[in-house]
């Protein structure tokens, strides 16, 4: 094992003890023992201890905040503080296949120490048990970054970039978790992660769902109503990516395939919105417009047309969805002028 580097796995939390336990757990009894682990809480109210957690594995280092550094932060902050070659993100709440480190482990070591290690991950819904399947690992692919977007954007592969394990200087080389909004948490960034490693020559993907993401009513996606920091976010995604695509000027970059990002950051706005359709409708509005102006840069005359004509396709099918919102409230001369004012503006 002496050739097997040093893995660090930053690990975020805030107030779920018993998750985040069974977290750690699941690392510290894999096959492969060269890691640490460095846990950040952002819970003031309930510090971590070795003894709360009922782990006393030394590899374990313990990081109770005295303020909250927020989701982002807190990802960076375990990043600068990691010692190892390797260093990966996890979430509390998430969780791993029993194989995970020894796959990952045995693709860094087997590939020349790659920068970049990507996994496919499955979903896990509230407090579903994790299904661990056995499996051998017998074709290893290797993908450039740009390829790995391009499938990724077309729905071909499945993977969370954050759950990556990444060279650490390579990592850090990027800057971490890039902040989109100015809210704490890291809204989009795993998204725009994905787009920056697009210039890598070689990615290995592993095809094997060795990440959960846990789905459930405590979560931020499930909670979250704030469609004004998912706004700022999600235009400064498709702008940022944008940026990193077209200046690389790769012969393989599919312009048509930033609609797949685009989709995301008007889905995800309409959802959140609509919760209050005669309120916000204009927000919605406003945040085509602000895509529309994006899309009319000079710099940009290479993905325009693809981008314009999903903003149209979007526009459409989200006007139908705020249509149905209004509806389904009680309809009055207010509904009706807002029902005038967005088929006047289609």
């Amino acid at each position: 094992m002496n050739n097997f580097p040093l893995i660090s796995i930053g690990i975020t939390t805030y107030n779920r003890v018993e998750m985040v336990s069974d977290l750690i757990n699941k690392f510290l009894n894999q096959e492969y023992f060269n890691i640490e682990i460095l846990l950040g809480n952002d819970y003031q109210d309930k510090l971590l201890t070795n003894e709360s957690l009922n782990i006393y594995d030394k590899r374990l280092k313990i990081f109770n905040h005295q303020h909250n550094l927020g989701e982002l932060n807190n990802l960076n902050f375990l990043l600068e503080k990691s010692n190892g070659t390797y260093f990966t993100w996890h979430f509390d709440d998430d969780s791993i296949n029993s194989l995970f480190l020894k796959s990952v482990s045995l693709a860094i070591v087997d590939n020349s120490f790659p920068k970049c290690i990507l996994t496919n991950f499955e979903y896990i819904y509230n407090n579903e048990p994790i299904k661990n399947r056995d499996f051998k690992i017998e074709k290893i692919n290797h993908l450039s970054g740009i390829k790995i977007f391009n499938l990724y954007t077309e729905r071909k592969i499945h993977l969370c970039s954050l759950a990556g394990v990444y060279d650490t200087n390579y990592l850090k080389s990027l800057g971490g978790v890039k902040r989109l909004s100015s809210g704490h948490m890291a809204l989009y960034s795993e998204y725009l992660l994905i787009v920056q490693l697009s210039n890598l020559d070689k990615i290995i993907y592993l095809d094997h769902p060795l990440v959960y993401n846990r789905i459930h009513d405590g979560g931020f996606s499930a909670n979250s109503k704030d469609y004004i920091l998912f706004r700022e976010a999600g235009f400064n995604l498709v702008k940022e990516s944008i940026d990193l695509l077209v200046n690389q000027n790769s012969n393989n970059f599919k312009p048509a395939n930033l609609t797949y990002l685009l989709d995301i950051s008007l889905s995800n706005f309409v959802v959140r919105s609509s919760i209050n359709p005669a309120k916000n409708y204009k927000s919605f509005i406003n945040y085509i417009k602000d895509f529309e102006n994006l899309f009319n840069n000079s710099r940009y005359i290479l993905i325009k047309d693809n981008c314009f004509c999903s903003l149209k396709t979007s526009r459409k099918k989200y006007y139908k969805f705020y249509i149905k919102s209004l509806i389904k409230h009680t309809f009055g001369p207010t509904q009706l002028r807002i029902l005038r004012e967005i088929l006047n503006y289609k």
